[in-house]
């Protein structure tokens, strides 16, 4: 009978108080009292490589795509203030490994930009006849020539395979 009111006690001196969130024992003795249950503690290399595998799967689907070609039509980060934030621009040459060097579309100013300064911009198809995309296509109705249809000729993009996650081990 004395064993179990020990047992008791202990249990109730280990257990966390609701309120306070700490147990009797950690506020009388600022320290934690172990018992068999803390024995029972999870492996944490499989916790930590848990974690690191979300963390990458959450930064591949967040981040954003920094890499440009040589005359790649951008919008470049205008640092001037009282004017636009964004300005049209194209890529000269690649001076590192996320950095460019970029030229305004409307004068020949080069400014050196980072990859997050920069974001890609389409450049406009030009405007195709409906004469001739109906003579490509073989359709038959009648249209005006002063109608235009853009992209008539577009061909539909090849879909790629994801690439396999690649999780590194530190020794």
């Amino acid at each position: 009978m004395v064993w179990q009111r020990d047992m008791f006690l202990l249990q109730y001196r280990t257990t966390p108080n609701y309120t306070t969130g700490q147990s009797p024992a950690d506020l009388f003795l600022h320290r934690h009292i172990r018992t068999r249950l803390d024995f029972l503690k999870p492996c944490t290399k499989e916790t930590v490589r848990k974690k690191q595998y979300q963390q990458k799967e959450h930064h591949d689907r967040t981040a954003a795509d920094r890499l440009f070609n040589e005359d790649d039509a951008v919008y470049l980060r205008n640092t001037v203030t009282g004017s636009h934030k964004w300005i049209p621009g194209l890529i000269v040459r690649q001076t590192g490994p996320v950095s460019y060097e970029v030229r305004e579309r409307d004068s020949d100013t080069v400014h050196k930009r980072h990859g997050d300064q920069l974001r890609a911009r389409a450049i406009a198809q030009p405007d195709i006849d409906v004469t001739e995309s109906q003579a490509e296509l073989g359709d038959g109705e009648d249209c005006s020539s002063s109608q235009k249809v853009v992209g008539a000729n577009m061909q539909t993009p090849e879909l790629l395979e994801p690439e396999p996650v690649v999780l590194r081990r530190s020794n």
